[in-house]
């Protein structure tokens, strides 16, 4: 297994060249595919290295999720930042800044996304307030989506639920809130 590791940590550079992103974060991804590959790597199913290329990519894209990147217009981003840094009530927001209720629910979908995001730090306490207006099965996967970062098909695995059962869900919730504070 150390050999398999070790012999190939080249490779792990040669993919990381293909990606654009935090080059340190990528590396390290694909090193935890490889190395998970030199210990699940069967020598009857074919080569080693199109077999740790493959975990090495899906490591590497995974690591890259957390930094999707969202076009925003100017009215979305001074919501989200009077979301990071005041006291507030859904309610007010909306009168506030005078938006259409597309608009509040675009960033309060965005706030969701990027609230335990490294780049955007917000008060747990916002996160509580938004999702206080849920219950039962749609406020559970809104914590585990967007509180613990979950992807949608780990969610649907520890609910019992299809993935697309599980987006739409996510969807239905972030109506919702809208709902709530027209």
């Amino acid at each position: 297994m150390d050999d398999l590791f070790n012999n190939n940590i080249e490779l792990v550079y040669r993919v990381s060249k293909l990606y654009k992103g935090p080059k340190d974060d990528i590396v390290q991804a694909g090193l935890m595919g490889l190395f998970e590959a030199s210990k699940t790597y069967d020598k009857n199913k074919g080569k080693f290295e199109t077999y740790a290329i493959s975990l090495i990519n899906y490591n590497i894209k995974s690591e890259l999720r957390k930094y999707r990147e969202f076009k925003l217009n100017t009215k979305i981003f001074k919501i989200i930042k009077y979301i990071e840094n005041n006291d507030f009530k859904l309610e007010d927001i909306k009168k506030k800044f005078n938006v259409s209720e597309k608009m509040l629910l675009d960033a309060i979908n965005y706030k969701c996304i990027a609230i335990f995001d490294e780049t955007f730090f917000v008060k747990e306490d916002t996160f509580n307030e938004i999702i206080s207006y849920l219950d039962g099965i749609y406020k559970k996967i809104i914590i585990y989506r967007f509180k613990y970062n979950m992807f949608i098909k780990d969610i649907s695995k520890l609910l019992n639920l299809r993935p697309q059962i599980v987006s739409k869900r996510i969807k239905r919730a972030l109506n919702k809130l809208f709902e709530l504070i027209k």
